[in-house]
């Protein structure tokens, strides 16, 4: 599976428990981990083409099909009613497997003659992948209205709270999501951030030089609340397309509070580089002229290394707890499908495969939806006089 959008899923399918590895294939997809959190986001019985909702094994709808779901353990099959969670959260020791001998095929190939012919089907999760880690998401009340752009209630919510939106939103601010290095910020209110990135030889990338190409090769191609006017999902985006233009060294990448306009929860930054990335949140207001050192981006003259100053989500070989299950370990899937917004032939934004993990629930709170899942509604008033 290849392109900007899925450079995760190459290491994310390595093997599954298939001596297969998942070539890039599809520039509009990507691989998400899934946790259950039974505790209000809901859950899902596919097996019979039903929807089961918490503590209520007779709540059932019609609107997930068996067609959804790409994958079942021989596991699952068994499951009709009760509560599912107790079968998937079954803790399944990860046997250690050799990585040798990995022959690479892609995506489409691997869905259809790969995977309809598994009996089991097991992950090597790293701990790069934990910001892949989602939350599938349902409505307590199956007969709520939707809310959605696509046709079901069905959300999902990110390990961290941090959405790929992120890239969906620079895409639409006219900004390029391609390049060997990638850096993206998103924050959402009024104020006027601005990213800096401070090159190795003296260069400087900032609204100054927007759209303009540094001796690098980088550029700063979209400035929200800026240059670029107000947006009510701003994002900024530095790239590099051709990592040998750039020089060697240590590249230093800032956000600076140009204008405190609102009230805002922080911002959120993504490092795409080498397949990797990296997600960084910082919390709080930004008071006017404060700026935040995000990360050090170390180039070798071929692969980058992310020094981040703020918390992160990457890193480490060592396995490390989280979400019921231990990294560098292979995990069992239960069940593999679409996500929500591809089910029943929609096509509705990027396409998700969800590979849901065995013993993996989500230790925190479950975010019902983002913003950018919702449909746009038409009000219209009268006025009397």
């Amino acid at each position: 599976m290849s392109g900007e959008q899925v450079a995760e899923l190459v290491h994310a399918l390595e093997q599954a428990g298939l001596g297969e590895r998942v070539q890039r294939e599809s520039e509009a997809a990507a691989v998400r981990l899934v946790g259950w959190y039974d505790r209000s986001a809901g859950w899902i019985d596919n097996i019979q083409g039903s929807r089961t909702f918490p503590a209520d094994a007779s709540t059932t709808a019609d609107d997930i099909t068996i067609n959804n779901v790409l994958f079942a353990d021989r596991s699952v099959h068994g499951v009709m009613a009760g509560d599912i969670f107790s079968e998937l959260a079954a803790s399944t020791p990860a046997l250690p497997k050799s990585l040798d001998k990995v022959q690479e095929v892609s995506i489409d190939k691997f869905l259809t003659d790969i995977l309809p012919g598994a009996a089991s089907l097991e992950i090597m999760v790293e701990n790069r992948h934990t910001s892949n880690l989602v939350s599938l998401v349902a409505p307590v009340d199956p007969t709520a209205a939707q809310l959605f752009k696509w046709g079901n209630n069905f959300s999902w919510s990110y390990n961290g709270d941090a959405a790929d939106s992120i890239k969906e939103r620079v895409k639409a601010a006219g900004g390029s999501i391609v390049g060997d290095l990638c850096c993206r910020l998103a924050w959402d209110c009024k104020d006027d951030l601005d990213f800096h990135m401070y090159e190795p030889d003296g260069g400087h990338i900032y609204f100054s030089v927007r759209r303009q190409l540094s001796r690098n090769g980088g550029m700063l191609d979209v400035d929200a609340n800026g240059i670029d006017g107000l947006r009510d999902d701003p994002v900024e985006n530095i790239f590099y397309a051709d990592r040998t233009r750039m020089k060697p060294g240590t590249y230093v990448l800032k956000v600076h509070q140009y204008n405190h306009r609102q009230h805002s929860e922080g911002f959120d930054v993504e490092i795409e580089c080498d397949g990797n990335v990296h997600r960084l949140h910082h919390k709080g207001i930004l008071r006017t002229g404060q700026e935040v050192r995000v990360a050090s981006i170390k180039f070798d003259g071929k692969q980058f290394d992310v020094i981040p100053d703020l918390p992160a989500s990457v890193g480490g070989t060592i396995g490390r707890p989280v979400w019921g299950l231990t990294t560098q370990t292979f995990r069992p899937v239960s069940m593999v499908m679409l996500s929500p917004n591809h089910w029943d032939g929609q096509g509705v934004g990027n396409k998700h495969y969800f590979f849901m993990l065995r013993g993996c629930v989500n230790e925190g709170t479950a975010r019902g939806f983002y913003n950018e899942f919702l449909k746009r509604i038409e009000l219209k008033s009268t006025i009397f006089f």
